[in-house]
């Protein structure tokens, strides 16, 4: 169970950088996610931002991007409070294994993507924090966090999720309600115009 006074809302920030600059590439990745090969994570496809939106644009500028898609995704997800070895948030999974091997970032982390060559940035309607993650996979530093902390039970779950595909995944989270308590308490604390609302001076 979440305890809300342990939560801070704080996002961490990662630029896809992709070639494709249409409004119908951009249209689709808003609607599909992106596509890694490399496994489930963040870091090998992604440049890393950090906390501070403002950096944004000059992170595109000087890793000389045409298209930029801006993820943001609560730190509470990636990195959560820990104290005296146990979590005081709940980590969430972001990836769908795809049936071709491939990993899928899910589409509503994507906040929007920016078109470097008409400097305009398009926001993504899909974004939304609080989703339903039956059948997905952490992230490597998801796993790495688990490890470094010694958070033996996330270890197990981490372990016991990767050996298991997307449909065998969505089944048993299904069935065992996993992860409804945990949408339930984010939803709550997350309030619908706090989510919905797109804050595109992160980028213009």
């Amino acid at each position: 169970m979440i305890d809300m006074k342990y939560i801070n809302i704080e996002y961490l920030y990662y630029l896809y950088s992709s070639k494709k600059t249409s409004a119908k590439d951009i249209s689709n990745t808003f609607n599909y996610g992106i596509i890694s090969n490399n496994g489930p994570d963040l870091d090998s496809i992604m440049i890393k931002v950090g906390t501070d939106p403002s950096i944004i644009k000059d992170v595109i500028k000087e890793n000389k991007c045409k298209c930029a898609y801006v993820i943001r995704i609560p730190k509470m997800f990636l990195q959560p409070k820990v104290e005296a070895g146990y979590l005081k948030q709940i980590p969430i999974p972001i990836w769908q294994l795809d049936s071709d091997g491939s990993y899928i970032l899910k589409s509503n982390l994507i906040h929007g993507a920016y078109n470097a060559k008409i400097k305009q940035y398009f926001p993504n309607r899909f974004y939304n924090e609080v989703y339903c993650p039956n059948g997905l996979h952490f992230d490597m530093i998801q796993a790495d966090y688990f490890v470094k902390n010694n958070i033996t039970k996330w270890i197990s779950f981490y372990d016991y999720r990767r050996c298991r595909n997307f449909l065998e995944l969505n089944r048993i989270d299904r069935k065992k309600t996993i992860w409804r308590p945990v949408v339930s308490q984010y939803t709550a604390f997350y309030n619908n115009e706090m989510v919905k609302k797109l804050n595109t001076s992160i980028i213009m």
